[in-house]
């Protein structure tokens, strides 16, 4: 089967379009895929966030008046594109604001999750509930609710996103385990999956704990919902010791994928490579060499990898010791705090 991937990416310079093609078989299939990421709101900011910034900023957050402004930019938008039920949205992480207070850091980081959560109908504004789109959660750095680069479950509330969004006033009924679904979510049968469903099995279980999900989203296409916070070179201890175990379950989850004879969107929020503001590197060396062999040698079950994080439109392409060729698309942010 031959997939066409459509990438949409909301950004104040306008959209990205990106087509690409894997060969499999003989049928084609296409869909479109809406990335939103880096919103960065901060609940208790009174100004309003500058469209267009002349330098970089950490105190540029995103605020609650210009969110609602945007998101019905955004419906509109929406709206000319015609996207269907059948296509699909990734939130690509990063919903809280730089400028968090840590002694604060639980409080506003729930009310500015929750604030996002609520929101994100309104992207949709035009159409009754259940004719909106799949939304799908990444977990990004900022979205710990413990500390910036710290875990999915928070060591101090017994709480992480996900339930966030499922306490979410008026919309938390739609959400199933990081997936935003007015229509239901439905589970796959492990040896017959059919599109859309979520997966649930021991391994989606043993990847509950550290945000990590895996959507069959179309036939013969899976989504990998990978959070690689814990192989950050920021990454707090508490984030940092479950690297090990998050390499381990994408090893699995690709296993499978290459066992169901499909192919799979590999999404996580920090990129490959070098931070082009101070040159560090954003992930450990040895975890990024680790990640690099776990996609090298199943990169022709693998579409594409989308990231965020950077806050600009990027392309990288990656490569291994089978000199194999992935293609990391990285979304613009929403938020303009890097100056974007």
């Amino acid at each position: 089967m031959k997939i066409k991937l459509y990438v949409r990416a909301f950004c104040f310079a306008g959209t990205l379009l990106i087509a690409m093609g894997a060969a499999a078989a003989q049928t084609a299939t296409s869909f479109n895929l809406l990335t939103i990421n880096d919103l960065h709101l901060d609940p208790n900011k009174t100004t309003a966030m500058a469209l267009d910034p002349s330098s970089r900023s950490s105190s540029n957050d995103l605020d609650r008046s210009t969110l609602s402004s945007l998101t019905a930019e955004m419906s509109q938008y929406n709206d000319v594109l015609n996207m269907s039920q059948h296509d699909d949205v990734l939130l690509v992480g990063d919903l809280v604001g730089h400028g968090v207070a840590q002694d604060q850091r639980t409080k506003d980081a729930m009310t500015a999750e929750s604030q996002v959560f609520s929101s994100l109908p309104g992207v949709f504004a035009s159409r009754a509930l259940k004719q909106m789109p799949q939304w799908y959660y990444q977990f990004g750095n900022n979205d710990s609710i413990d500390a910036n680069y710290g875990s999915f479950l928070s060591q101090k509330k017994a709480s992480n996103p996900w339930a966030i969004a499922a306490s979410t006033p008026s919309i938390g009924q739609y959400w199933y385990h990081g997936v935003f679904s007015p229509r239901g979510v439905a589970y796959c049968q492990a040896d017959h999956p059919v599109a859309p469903c979520l997966m649930q099995s021991k391994l989606s279980e043993q990847g509950e704990a550290y945000g990590l999900s895996l959507a069959y989203i179309k036939q013969g296409l899976f989504l990998i919902n990978f959070n690689d916070v814990p192989l950050s070179a920021k990454a707090t201890s508490e984030a940092a010791v479950n690297a090990p175990s998050v390499i381990s379950w994408l090893k699995a989850v690709l296993a499978y994928v290459v066992n169901q004879k499909s192919q799979a969107i590999v999404a996580m929020h920090i990129p490959f490579g070098d931070n082009v503001y101070d040159g560090s590197l954003f992930l450990k060396p040895q975890y990024a060499t680790s990640l690099l062999q776990v996609l090298d040698n199943n990169y022709s079950s693998i579409v594409a990898v989308l990231a965020a994080h950077t806050h600009m439109n990027e392309f990288k392409v990656l490569q291994h010791q089978k000199k194999s060729e992935l293609l990391e698309l990285i979304s613009p942010a929403l938020s303009t705090s890097h100056g974007n």
